[in-house]
């Protein structure tokens, strides 16, 4: 309860219904009665704008500023908001509702965070795809056979192109000019946008579930429920170019733009990681994960899994740091670049900020900043008084004694050594482990 001192208005919030009322003070009646029941469910960065999109059920959008973890709008669009599109020419952004009885898209102005109109697709189209070089989006209904291809500069409708396989996903290729219908049966339709229709088909394993692209859009990467392979899609050439097999059928995909890396979730949880250069399974790391966010800038993978989210640092594949968030999470999202890393809160009208490891600056020991690097393979030789190892996170390893130290049993990656008895942050000796 708060009580105002103008106007005489006690304003009431409750807790189990989710409503404030405001009510007179003189005539004692309410005046006022709003609603902020909201619950996130998707999260979406938009890198190029540096906003944060939540997609918040019943029937609303919240935009988030990720300079300042303050929400600056709240949008309301059809019911069951489910899918975000952005428009980086005409800065908009396009809603697509799980409400069958919508039928429409709704445009945001992504500069002044209001809705600007609808657009009437028909059906459900929550899948959405944009061509920034004709400025076309492209909007997908999963349970028809037809594309919608409507113009960024009118918001209205030019064509629809009839595809042979209902959609699960669409990908358009940048460096193709290309757009992909990931088809749910057997096969990936190709189309080229400056021609009329299909141009081609890949043939592929039946009912694709998951996919990712590459940052140049040179390969597509797709998954069955059903099947332990990733398979790996030659965009240059419109073919199936192989398939990397893994533990369990894929659930879900984060693709790596620094080191060209792939990181599957599998329907069993683990979390695999692929060396896209090389199309090869390279680790496999045991974990429960439903959702996975790769952040290139510091070398991380962000897993989240019910309450629970876990840090993973890329290049040992070793758990950081884990968080008990204290609810159940829908969603996770972030950009590189931003200080944070963003958690949906399934069960309540929450927005969950982390803070993202910045690497050795935010852990318990540094190096000096002239210090060269030890380089071992299998055994670390220490000549001064025992010592603690410890990983990039700060974790704990391993005691190291004077003489000779086994340490064949830690994964190659970048440790630090610091003699006991020394303060926190105190300058540590860098060890570099290689097979």
């Amino acid at each position: 309860m708060c009580v105002t001192d103008a106007r005489a208005r006690v304003f009431v919030a409750g807790g189990g219904d989710s409503y404030v009322a405001a009510f007179d003070g003189k005539s004692a009646r309410r005046v006022g009665m709003w609603t902020t029941e909201s619950y996130t469910m998707a999260l979406h960065a938009d890198a190029v704008a540096d906003k944060l999109y939540c997609l918040s059920y019943p029937s609303q959008v919240i935009v988030v500023d990720p300079a300042t973890n303050r929400r600056v709008a709240g949008i309301a669009v059809a019911d069951y908001p489910e899918a975000v599109c952005f428009n980086t020419v005409d800065r908009k952004v396009y809603v697509a509702s799980a409400d069958e009885t919508s039928g429409a898209l709704q445009v945001i102005d992504g500069v002044g965070d209001s809705l600007l109109t609808e657009i009437d697709v028909e059906g459900t189209p929550t899948l959405m795809a944009f061509n920034p070089h004709a400025d076309i989006l492209y909007a997908a209904d999963p349970s028809s056979h037809w594309i919608r291809a409507i113009s960024g500069k009118t918001d209205s409708a030019l064509d629809s192109i009839d595809v042979f396989e209902r959609p699960v996903g669409l990908v358009y290729s940048l460096a193709q000019g290309k757009l992909y219908s990931i088809g749910g049966d057997s096969a990936i339709t190709v189309i080229k946008p400056d021609l009329s229709g299909v141009t081609g088909l890949i043939g592929v394993p039946e009912d694709l579930t998951v996919l990712a692209s590459n940052s140049t859009g040179t390969r597509l990467y797709c998954g069955t429920d059903e099947l332990t392979w990733v398979y790996v899609i030659d965009c240059a050439q419109d073919r199936l170019a192989c398939a990397v097999p893994v533990p369990s059928p894929p659930w879900s995909f984060s693709y790596d733009t620094r080191n060209d890396r792939l990181y599957c979730v599998g329907s069993n949880g683990e979390l695999s990681v692929i060396d896209c250069a090389m199309n090869s399974l390279v680790d496999t790391i045991s974990m429960f994960d439903d959702f996975i966010y790769a952040d290139s800038a510091t070398d991380a993978i962000y897993c989240l899994s019910g309450d629970d989210l876990a840090v993973v640092d890329g290049e040992t594949r070793t758990v950081m740091r884990t968080f008990d968030l204290g609810t159940y999470a829908s969603a996770l999202a972030s950009a590189s670049g931003w200080q944070y890393v963003y958690v949906a809160d399934e069960e309540g009208p929450y927005l969950l900020p982390m803070h993202k490891a910045s690497g050795p600056t935010e852990m318990a020991v540094r190096t000096a900043p002239d210090a060269q690097a030890t380089v071992v393979r299998g055994r670390l030789d220490w000549t001064s008084t025992l010592a603690v190892m410890y990983d990039k996170s700060g974790r704990r390893v391993a005691d190291v004694h004077r003489g000779g130290n086994d340490v064949s049993r830690l994964r190659p990656g970048v440790y630090f050594v610091r003699q006991n008895g020394v303060p926190r942050g105190t300058y540590a000796r860098k060890v570099v482990i290689t097979r």
